[in-house]
């Protein structure tokens, strides 16, 4: 059985390897500015995951609002014109926290 998908006939729709990439036209900088990307904010979620926990001592409740001011700083200098430099020391910075 023939199953039309996207811009071609596939005969085994489980075949994996046959199916198209919608990311051809990443190259690998634009990846790797995604994944530095993706590494932020989900260590922005997590500090306010721990923000809502109801048992943290102040100096607890401080010390994340610091590190969730200083992940938004980050976030803000590679919005719009984030060197190659500024990608790599962010994600130096925050792939092992």
């Amino acid at each position: 059985m023939l199953v039309f998908y996207g811009h071609m006939y596939i005969d085994d729709p489980s075949d994996v390897s046959l199916r198209p990439t919608r990311r051809e036209s990443y190259d690998q900088t634009t990846d790797r500015h995604v994944q530095v990307k993706t590494l932020l904010y989900k260590r922005l979620d997590r500090v306010l995951d721990q923000l809502q926990d109801p048992h943290l001592t102040v100096s607890q409740q401080n010390q994340l609002f610091r590190e969730k001011e200083e992940i938004k700083a980050d976030i803000a200098s590679i919005r719009v014109d984030g060197s190659e430099q500024d990608y790599q020391r962010l994600r130096d910075k925050y792939r092992h926290k």
